[in-house]
Order: structure tokens, then C-alpha cells, then sequence
């Protein structure tokens, strides 16, 4: 196992944070929701004694309690060693210790990891913080899961008598690429670092990895992980218009409820198929289903269904002209499949059980620092850009700014994403210097609240003095795409587009009028988009960008919406259309 070479970290001194690479301890009471309804008051005396002896334990190995959470404990460390010498004592204490018998033994569950987080209003947020989380979450009750990073960073200063166990590479509940795992084994300790973890390896699935790690919508998640366990909670209908994030929040919900559908997760795209059979051939492909024998595709799914526990992801229902009548052939034959499906609309289907997807929240006007990373809109913008240019802080300046942005992109994540795009350079540089970066924000947030822009060539002028500014626009013109603010997203494209003309970039004008072609569409000027997605397909055909294939197959759906808003293709037959 090689190590990685860790920067140098400051030590903690009393209430001081580590700083540089940052090992991190989460550790959870197994049940414990369960042990308050059993025991009520009873439970108390016992959190508050496992409560001390992590607190003793930490101070004792120099570490830094971020925060608690009912009976969750978020650490830090500067020292890998330091964070799993303090599991090994704490977890040694907690199942030695005499618990009272009414209640029985509290097990307790820990995850390490190391990285590079960023420390923002006194808490850590980004990629290593989450992965540290959902490591603890992949442990069973005593057990202490450590990943690859920490252990090789933890080899000098470690108790003599800890060992770890090589458990493998597993994809955890985030959704992202596959991590080794350690197991921590102590004579202290009880037997339990053979159990595998509670991984997504313990099922088969097709979930995919996810680029990014999943922020907020802890409501949500656990209100829909909650229905998919009810008796009657046979399908679910996730609504919600484009960029919201359904999709995401379905897969978030069912990584969590994975052991749930011992015969699998999978991940189904319906957009566009034509008809009931041409979905269920796309089922069975990714589920696996052999369709020879049976007279239909539809037959062949229903069949291989009916005898499995198992949950269908159907994504982009409202697109597909024959989906309610999929549904209903295959859950009337699978009495213990559960389906979930995204729409932009409700579904017809009388049984489905709907969660429509708000936007996340956002933050008050004219917002401080904390209050940014308090709302769910802003934390996700904070950490996007935060991974793109790794040295952004969120300064009081800085805040009022990215609040007005956030709040004017709507709380949608898919806009949100983007527009953090607007802090990296050309060819992965880095883009807006951060001297600049409140200055450039305020500029854009306010340029795109007014409808006069285009007629400030004061204004024009001034941003055409920034080189990343036209790229600046592009990517917030494609995030107000997302964010139905249709008008906004034109003056902002309008803008980039002249921008690209004057600097002599004939790929940024392409891509402005490509993107000018889906505003369009969006607004249902079919016509004017098909005319504009071919002007930009031919001019980035006579640059040889490969984006041109992209391009003529946007110009192909934006036939086919023209066609079915000319009724010229089957209506939807029990599903509503989206809008296209």
C-alpha cells in the first residue's frame, strides 16, 4: 500500500481546527432511533455516557470535534494515526463498558478518511467530508472502516497491536468510484472487522457513478426511502420540472435502500421510446432478461419480474408515449416490485403515489457567510466551486453576491452546477481571479436581473475587459436554461456571443448560437431553433469539433417535438407529455 505524501497540517490546539490534509472520524449509534421510542427518558444517561467517552477519547488523541448531531460525532484530525488510535480506545471503551441490561449493549459504527476538505464559517464541507461519512455508514455497529488513504497516511505514530484487514474496493451510498477499505482489528476490540460493509457491492444494481457527491435533501431522501418500504407504496412518481434534480434524488434514496431489493437496483431511461415494447426491451436489457420464448418483450419482463424483489428506476417517463401502460402490465403480474419514475408532470396512473421536488432552499436577501452555507442552494454552489478552484473561500463580501445568484437560479441544482462552472478557466485553468471573483459575481448577478442589459454598452464594455467573461455568460446562460428564466438566459447567450465574435473565437460564437437554438426550443420557436442548431452544427462541422454530432441530434428532437405539438405523432397514452 503506498502512501500518499500529506501536506503538513497544524496541529490542533485547544478549539483550534487542523488545517491542510484533515483526517476525519464519524462515528453513529446503531438504533438509536429505535432505543429513544423503546426507552424514552431511560435512553438519556446512556447517550450521555457514550457522549463522555468520546469526548475524553478525542481531547486525549489532540482531536477536534466539529459538531454532534443527536448521537453522531464529526471529528478532525491533523494526524491519520492520532484519529484511528482514538477509534481503537473509544470503540474499546463503549463495548467494554457495564451498559444496563434493560437496554443492552450500544453499538456504535465508525468511518476514516482523509483529504483535503475546505473549512468554511467554523465546519468543513466538501468530498472528503462526505466520503468520510458514508464510510462510517458502510460499518457495522463496532466496527471501524478506514479508507485506503487514511491507513497508508496512519503507518508511523499507530498502536503496535491494530491491524487492518484488506476488505476490498467497494462503491459506497454516494454514488461515486469504487474505494479500498480496512477493517481495524485490535485484541481490545471484539470480532467483528470480517463483516463486509454495507456497500452497494452487497446488490446487484446498475446504479452509475456519480461525478459529484450528493448535498442536501435530507428530507426528501428519507421521505422517499420511506415510501418505497410501505406496503402499498407499489410506485412512485417523482415530479418535477427540468434541473430540479430528480433523477439524483431517486438514486440518492434508493443507494440508501438497497438492501431493501435483494434482486437489485436498476436504472432505466425511457425518454423517447415509442412505444410499451420498445421500453420493455430497454428494461430488459439492463436488467438482464433473456427474451427468447416469449411472444412479447413485455410478456418476457413481466415473467422474469413476477418471481423477484426488486425496484425499477424508470427515468424521463414523460417522454416515453407508452410508459403508463408498461407500468401497469408489469405491476400487475410482480406483486413485489416497486417502480419509481421521473416526470416533469403527473402521471395517469390512478395508483402512483406523487412527490413533487421543490427546489432547494435558499438563502435570505442580502445574506452573511453562514447563512449562505445554512441553505441547501448555497452549500451546493459553495462546494461546486470549491472543487474547481480548491482556494475560494466564501468571504462576508462574497456572500451578499453568490446569494442574489443563487436566488435568482431558482434553488435548481442543475442551474447551480453549471453556473459554479463559471470559476474554471479555459483547458481546466483556473478562471476568475479570486481578487475579482465578488466583483465578477455582482456584476453577472446583476446584469442578468435587468432587462435593459444589452443597451448598457457602458456595461458591455467593462465586462468585454475580463477574458473569462464570455465563457462566464455561456455557462449562467445554460444554467437560466435550466432555470426557466428564458429571457435572462438569451440576453445573457447574446452577450457571450458578441463577446466570442470580438475576441475571434469561432467555436464560442458556434456554441452561442447552438445554445441560442435551445432557448428556442424551450420556448416552443421550433422552427427558429432548427434553423439556429444548424448554423452552429455547420459551422462547428467546418471547425472539425466533434460537438457537431451532439448537435444534429439536438436538431432531431427538436423535430420531434415539432412533430408531436403538430399532432403529427401519437399523442402520450397514459402518461401526460412534458413539456418540450
Amino acid at each position: 500500500m503506498s502512501a500518499p505524501q500529506p501536506e503538513p497540517s497544524s496541529a490542533p490546539q485547544a478549539g483550534t481546527p487542523p488545517t491542510g490534509v484533515v483526517t476525519f472520524l464519524f462515528t453513529d449509534i446503531v438504533g438509536s432511533t429505535d432505543m429513544w421510542e423503546r426507552h424514552g427518558d431511560a435512553f438519556l444517561p446512556v447517550l450521555q455516557t457514550h457522549d463522555a467517552v468520546l469526548r475524553s477519547t478525542v481531547a486525549k488523541h489532540s482531536g477536534y470535534v466539529v459538531k454532534t448531531e443527536g448521537d453522531s460525532f464529526k471529528v478532525a484530525f491533523a494526524n491519520a494515526a492520532d484519529a484511528i488510535n482514538c477509534a481503537v480506545e473509544a470503540q474499546a471503551a463503549l463495548q467494554r463498558y457495564p451498559w444496563p441490561d434493560d437496554i443492552g449493549a450500544v453499538e456504535v459504527r465508525m468511518g476514516i478518511h482523509s483529504g483535503h476538505p475546505f473549512h468554511q464559517t467554523g465546519d468543513y464541507f466538501g468530498p472528503t467530508v462526505n466520503r468520510a461519512s458514508r464510510i462510517a455508514g458502510a460499518a457495522h455497529g463496532g466496527q471501524i472502516l478506514v479508507s485506503e488513504d487514511a491507513a497508508a497516511m496512519a503507518e508511523a505514530g499507530l498502536d503496535a497491536h491494530a491491524v487492518f484487514a484488506d476488505m476490498g474496493h467497494h462503491r459506497l451510498k454516494d454514488l461515486g468510484f469504487a474505494v479500498r477499505l480496512f477493517s481495524v482489528s485490535h485484541p481490545d476490540l471484539d470480532a467483528r472487522s470480517h463483516l463486509p460493509p454495507r456497500t452497494l457491492n452487497g446488490r446487484p444494481n446498475n446504479l452509475p457513478v456519480q461525478r459529484t457527491t450528493f448535498v442536501g435533501r435530507e428530507r426528501e431522501v428519507a421521505q422517499l426511502a420511506r415510501m418505497l418500504g410501505e406496503a402499498g407504496g407499489r410506485l412512485t412518481a417523482v415530479t418535477g420540472p427540468e434541473g430540479v434534480g430528480k433523477t439524483r434524488l431517486i438514486l440518492q434514496a434508493a443507494a440508501e435502500r438497497i438492501d431493501w431489493f435483494p434482486d437489485g437496483v436498476w436504472l432505466v431511461r425511457l425518454s423517447d421510446l415509442p412505444d410499451a415494447e420498445a421500453a420493455a426491451r430497454a428494461v430488459a436489457a439492463e436488467v438482464g432478461i433473456d427474451l427468447s420464448g416469449h411472444p412479447t418483450a413485455v410478456d418476457a419482463v413481466r415473467e422474469h419480474l413476477a418471481r423477484r424483489e426488486c425496484l425499477l428506476i424508470l427515468d424521463d417517463c414523460g417522454n416515453a408515449p407508452e410508459a403508463g401502460r408498461l407500468l401497469r402490465e408489469l405491476l400487475s403480474g410482480a406483486p413485489s416490485l416497486r417502480c419509481v419514475v421521473t416526470s416533469r408532470r403527473s402521471l395517469d396512473v390512478s395508483e402512483a403515489a406523487e412527490v413533487e421536488v421543490p427546489p432547494l432552499s435558499l438563502p435570505e436577501e442580502s445574506p452573511t457567510a453562514r447563512e449562505v452555507m445554512e441553505s441547501e442552494a448555497g452549500r451546493l454552489f459553495v462546494e461546486r466551486v470549491s472543487e474547481v478552484r480548491p482556494d475560494f473561500r466564501l468571504t462576508e463580501q462574497r456572500a451578499k453576491p453568490t446569494g442574489r445568484l443563487t436566488r435568482l437560479l431558482g434553488g435548481l441544482p442543475g442551474a447551480l452546477e453549471k453556473a459554479a462552472e463559471m470559476f474554471r478557466g479555459p483547458d481546466g485553468q483556473a478562471g476568475v481571479g479570486l481578487a475579482d471573483l465578488g466583483r465578477e459575481v455582482a456584476q453577472a448577478a446583476e446584469m442578468l436581473t435587468r432587462a435593459t442589459v444589452s443597451k448598457s454598452q457602458e456595461l458591455v464594455d467593462r465586462l468585454n475587459t475580463s477574458p473569462t467573461m464570455a465563457s462566464f455568460l455561456q455557462n449562467l446562460s445554460a444554467a437560466l436554461t435550466d432555470a426557466h428564466a428564458l429571457e435572462e438566459a438569451e440576453e445573457a447567450c447574446r452577450q457571450a456571443m458578441e463577446m466570442h465574435r470580438a475576441n475571434g473565437n469561432p467555436v464560442g460564437v458556434a456554441t452561442s448560437m447552438r445554445r441560442l437554438g435551445l432557448i428556442a426550443m424551450a420556448r416552443k420557436q421550433f422552427e427558429r431553433a432548427e434553423a439556429l442548431l444548424a448554423a452552429a452544427r455547420d459551422s462547428l462541422q467546418a471547425l472539425g469539433s466533434p460537438e457537431a454530432l451532439e448537435v444534429e441530434a439536438e436538431i432531431a428532437a427538436v423535430r420531434r417535438a415539432a412533430a408531436r405539438r403538430a399532432g403529427l405523432e401519437p399523442a402520450v397514452q397514459g402518461v401526460a407529455p412534458d413539456a418540450a
